[in-house]
């Protein structure tokens, strides 16, 4: 029971290095990363055994998600946003020309 208290402490005295490791190893940048001290507050009150083991097959098909699917999924968003533009412009340009054709017929 103590030696689980006193590493628990160590890695939450660590973080910060465990942090820039990640960061280091896995090209993440800072702002990616939660407030430190916020992080160790939170960690505190649990209980570091009870973390589900890694699974590194796991971890792989979210890097092969995260590398292809997120990405591919990204190309469609500016033609979405394209498209959205295009249905706005058409649809002022309507209301421009019904509000001048009204104009004109009440002159």
């Amino acid at each position: 029971m103590f030696g689980k208290d006193t590493k628990k402490k160590e890695l939450l005295n660590g973080l910060a290095d465990i942090f820039a490791s990640l960061q280091q190893q896995h090209q993440i940048s800072a702002g990616d990363f939660p407030n430190l001290q916020r992080m160790r507050d939170q960690l505190q009150y649990h209980d570091f055994s009870k973390f589900p083991v890694l699974k590194p097959k796991l971890l792989e098909t979210v890097d092969r998600m995260l590398a292809d699917d997120i990405a591919r999924l990204m190309t469609l968003i500016p033609k979405e946003e394209e498209q959205r533009i295009d249905a706005s412009v058409k649809v002022l340009s309507l209301a421009f020309y019904f509000l001048f054709t009204n104009l004109a017929q009440m002159q």
